[in-house]
């Protein structure tokens, strides 16, 4: 047997793909030729497209991948399709948040993550995290002022070296973000703080 023509492979793709993602237990030569012209691939009208060396299968409602040819295509693509979903999934939250910087912050983390640059993307997070704590507290003239009663009944030095803690009430925007050593309760909890380190 010869050199198989790319276009085959392309078709056992395509193939697999109506099969995972469409969830169609057949296709037809039709169903090909239109992906083939989404993708830009010029075929003419009468050149076969589907190889019938035994990777497709044709029944008499339409063709099917085989199930040896289906497997080493899972195990080729499954995983880059896992990680395009996900990836995706991410780029639609930017646009979910109201504030412009929770957005820039959750679309730095993105691409942090996608580049693989983990330890940014937990710092953005992180970075976004705060963020939305301190909006969520400064939106609420009642939070703010559960937050700054909280901050003023605590002890400023609940453990180690008084030095390295501070305690700091929110008034605006601008008193934050902490300096490092800062400490944050949380309002209307006693026990649970925010330490920034």
């Amino acid at each position: 047997m010869g050199v198989r023509p790319p276009l085959f492979e392309k078709v056992e793709i395509l193939g697999w793909f109506i099969h995972r993602f469409h969830h169609k237990k057949r296709f037809t030569e039709e169903d090909i030729r239109r992906c083939l012209d989404h993708l830009d691939i010029q075929v003419g009208a009468d050149q076969p497209i589907i190889s019938e060396d035994g990777n497709i299968n044709k029944h008499y409602d339409g063709y099917r991948v085989n199930f040896h040819t289906l497997g080493k295509l899972d195990a080729r693509y499954e995983l880059l399709l896992a990680q395009t979903e996900v990836h995706n999934l991410l780029k639609e939250l930017p646009a979910k948040l109201s504030l412009t910087d929770e957005q820039s912050y959750l679309e730095e983390t993105i691409i942090c993550y996608a580049f693989g640059a983990y330890r940014a993307a937990i710092v953005m997070c992180w970075n976004l995290v705060y963020s939305h704590l301190c909006n969520f507290i400064l939106a609420d003239p009642t939070r703010l002022a559960a937050f700054n009663k909280t901050i003023s009944a605590k002890d400023a030095t609940p453990t180690g070296d008084p030095q390295n803690w501070r305690l700091l009430a929110l008034n605006r925007a601008s008193d934050y973000p902490p300096q490092p050593g800062a400490l944050l309760p949380l309002p209307g909890d006693e026990t649970a703080r925010l330490i920034f380190y």
